[in-house]
């Protein structure tokens, strides 16, 4: 389920706050920056609106 794989990604990511915040704050950049691309190529109206 696309829910359940965004959630565990993003937990590792979280666990990476208590021991590397210049590594945690890269991560999460990038995540959401490929989760958005990701989206927008699926067809998600929203996520095709803040792609551009």
């Amino acid at each position: 389920m696309l829910f359940r794989s965004s959630f565990e990604e993003k937990k590792k990511i979280l666990d990476l706050a208590k021991t590397d915040r210049r590594r945690y704050f890269e991560e999460i950049k990038n995540w959401s920056n490929n989760r958005v691309k990701r989206l927008s190529n699926e067809g998600w109206r929203k996520a095709m609106n803040s792609a551009k």
